[in-house]
């Protein structure tokens, strides 16, 4: 402040201080200036004190934490909850290893947490290695984790996409030499640890097994751990990879699950008996499928098999033939899923052998001009007296009429329903869905439509999922969509609604439906009842609506 007995008033006017005054003020400016450094000086010291205190505080309190006192075991199990996320719906079970994310992050922290992390095995038992790039580090990297996970079960994926096949500036002559070597030499590195291995994803879209010289079949019961094996070609196998696959597959006496999904024909992995024993789940999508022979083999041989995912193969060309009389009726008392595939003349032969009392789940698929198996069918839902909830059937062949008749026998059970995709027109499937009060027009020939009463016959339906060609009916999704025709019926169950739009390739169809789509789904963003998904391979819409 201003001396006040001196220049005190000068600071409640305007008029200038005197030569006298200016002296004073002069003064008193310098002593103030000393003053005020004295006190930021002291400010500092205070300040460094008081940073140095609050730091000795957390430090010494640091010293009473609890973690101090958990046990190694307490650190190692908390750690492994800090490991990325588990999707079990996937055979990528988790990302690849990253600094930033578990196990690694964390023997980044302290030298007391890195010893806890390294000497965790299960921290390491989980790998997935994408070697589509042929990075140097995939190889140091499966060196490191199967060192530091030891002897406990592991969990390995070897992922290889396609990729462009120029090499070098000019055009491989051959798959076998753009394979990245890191690929092979990944793959070599874990065939030793094959006996404790619980879970195997081999995705593949390159002949990695054809390049890895050192591969030899696997002996019996190598594999003796191995619950869970996923293998992914796409590419023409030799002798040696058929060799070695089936090796493989026979050598896991307690294999449960089985994910095999190949442009091969896996007749030698099917054929077998103690492989399977123990198999729970089996899904064999090969592009040439497998004969009916093996298919009840299987079924035989698997007691506890739960889930079957089969393409079946009648295709003459490759000498075979089915003798159906010759052939043992098959009752499976765990089977729950069954998806199959196959030609409209071999599947009532499949059904006529089969009762499944336990079946949960039924989608059939089949093709070709022969009229589709309508009495066999019916007779095997009534032989098996199952209790299905989720039913897909999908055929040109199948009429309206049959349809009708197999909801009738599911209809107080039923919750998931797949329409048949008749490819040729959207109208058939147009006369399940829309009510009553559509516009006439809006349909070809609404007035002798014969529109399936879903409230009645349907009555705790939950999902319902299919497939539509807009650009034949343009009008039909916009009023299927705006109407809410299933609320309007007031089917209460009703809570998600699966659309697949079947689009050729016409040049503007895609973009114009893809904004009419958006209007639609912005006007329906208030209604929380359904969950509606459409889905498109041409759209540019998310893929995923819930509205």
């Amino acid at each position: 402040m201003v001396n006040n007995s001196y220049t005190g008033y000068l600071s409640y006017t305007n008029v200038a201080p005197s030569a006298q005054e200016r002296c004073i003020i002069t003064d008193l400016v310098k002593t103030k200036v000393q003053h005020l450094r004295e006190l930021e000086e002291m400010a500092r010291i205070l300040n460094s004190q008081l940073i140095q205190a609050r730091t000795d505080f957390l430090e010494h309190k640091a010293l009473l934490s609890a973690a101090r006192k958990l046990p190694m075991e307490i650190m190692s199990e908390i750690f492994l909850q800090c490991l990325p996320a588990v999707d079990t719906s996937s055979v990528i079970w988790r990302p690849e290893p990253h600094p930033n994310q578990a196990p690694l992050l964390l023997t980044q922290i302290c030298r007391s947490w890195r010893n806890i992390a390294i000497a965790t095995p299960r921290l390491w038992s989980t790998l997935i290695i994408n070697a589509s790039n042929g990075s140097s580090s995939h190889a140091e990297i499966t060196k490191l984790w199967l060192t530091r996970s030891r002897n406990v079960s592991l969990t390995l994926t070897l992922l290889v996409r396609s990729a462009d096949r120029f090499h070098g500036g000019r055009r491989t002559t051959s798959y076998e030499e753009f394979v990245p070597i890191a690929a092979i030499e990944v793959l070599t590195m874990f065939i030793p640890h094959f006996p404790r291995v619980r879970a195997l994803a081999l995705l593949f879209a390159l002949p990695v097994i054809r390049a890895v010289s050192e591969l030899r079949p696997v002996e019996d019961d190598v594999c003796n751990q191995l619950e869970r094996l996923h293998l992914t070609t796409s590419f023409e196998n030799t002798p040696l990879e058929i060799t070695w696959t089936r090796s493989l597959v026979h050598s896991a006496p307690n294999l449960r699950h089985l994910y095999f999904d190949s442009s091969m024909v896996p007749l030698p992995i099917v054929r077998g008996q103690e492989w399977c024993l123990r198999l729970r789940t089996i899904n064999l999508d090969a592009a040439y499928g497998i004969p009916p022979e093996d298919f009840f083999l299987l079924l035989r041989n698997s007691p506890e098999l739960i889930r079957c995912v089969i393409v079946m193969n009648l295709d003459e060309l490759l000498n075979h033939f089915t003798r159906w009389d010759e052939m043992p009726k098959v009752i499976h008392t765990a089977l729950q899923e069954l998806s199959l595939s196959s030609e409209d003349a071999s599947l009532g032969n499949v059904l006529d052998l089969l009762t499944l009392p336990a079946l949960v789940s039924l989608k059939l698929g089949a093709v070709g001009d022969e009229a589709w198996p309508h009495n066999e069918l019916l007779h095997f839902l009534s032989r098996s007296l199952c209790v299905l909830k989720e039913l897909k059937l999908d055929s040109e062949m199948m009429t309206d009429e049959q349809l009708i008749i197999y909801l009738g026998l599911v209809n107080q059970s039923l919750r998931v329903l797949y329409l048949p995709t008749w490819k040729s027109t959207s109208e058939r499937i147009l006369r399940f869905i829309t009510p009553i009060k559509f516009k006439a027009g809006t349909l070809l020939n609404l007035s002798n439509r014969s529109p399936l009463p879903l409230g009645r016959t349907l009555p705790y339906l939950e999902t319902l999922s299919f497939g539509i060609t807009p650009h034949l009916y343009p009008e039909s999704l916009r009023d299927f969509v705006e109407d809410r025709c299933f609320t309007d019926l007031g089917i209460t169950k009703l809570r998600a609604i699966h659309i697949h739009l079947l689009l050729p390739l016409i040049p503007g169809l895609a973009t114009h439906l893809d904004l009419a789509l958006k209007a639609l789904l912005d006007q329906l963003s208030v209604d929380k009842n359904i969950d509606l998904t459409i889905t498109s391979s041409h759209l540019r819409f998310p893929c995923f609506i819930s509205t």
